[in-house]
C-alpha cells in the first residue's frame, strides 16, 4: 500500500511539473520595471524630422531564446496595423526598430513573447511556457519634441 501511495504521489508530481513548465507569465514593461531589472531591456525613443517617433527596443538575453515580436497599432477599437516576427535568438541581444505616428501612439503596443527551445533532428523547436513582455509605447515616448527619452 505504501509503495502504491508513493507511486501515485510521484505521478501527480510529474503531472504538475509538466503543467508548471507550460505557464505563460504576462509582464508589463514599465519605467519602474526597467529600474528594477536594468539588464532586461533598453528602450529609447526619439522624435524624427518627419514628425514620427522612432523606438529602439533591445532585449538583453542571458541564453538563447525563441522570440515572437508583435507590434500592433490601434485607433480606438479598430486595428490599424499588426505584425508578428518570430525568431530563434542565439545572440546576447535582440533589437527591434519601430516608427509610430504621434496620433497613433496611445494605441501602439509592442509585445515580446519569450520561450526556451530545444532541438530535434537539428531543427529548433519552441517549448511551451515562458514570459510575454508587454510594452505600451506611449509610456516611453519623448517628453518634449526633440528630446529623446532614454
Amino acid at each position: 500500500m505504501r509503495l502504491f501511495t508513493l507511486l501515485v504521489a510521484g505521478i501527480i508530481a510529474l503531472a504538475l511539473a509538466g503543467e508548471a513548465s507550460a505557464v505563460v507569465v504576462e509582464q508589463p514593461v514599465t519605467l519602474a520595471f526597467l529600474k528594477e531589472h536594468p539588464k532586461a531591456f533598453s528602450i529609447k525613443a526619439a522624435n524624427q524630422d518627419d514628425g514620427l517617433i522612432r523606438f529602439t527596443i533591445t532585449r538583453h538575453l542571458s541564453q538563447p531564446r525563441y522570440l515572437v515580436a508583435s507590434f500592433s497599432v490601434r485607433r480606438g477599437p479598430s486595428v490599424v496595423a499588426k505584425s508578428h516576427f518570430p525568431s530563434f535568438a542565439r545572440e546576447e541581444s535582440a533589437i527591434y526598430h519601430l516608427v509610430v505616428s504621434p496620433k497613433h501612439l496611445a494605441g501602439s503596443e509592442f509585445q515580446l513573447s519569450e520561450r526556451s527551445f530545444s532541438s530535434a533532428g537539428g531543427n529548433p523547436i519552441p517549448l511551451p511556457g515562458g514570459t510575454d513582455y508587454k510594452i505600451k509605447l506611449e509610456d516611453f515616448a519623448p517628453r518634449e519634441a526633440g528630446t529623446p527619452n532614454d
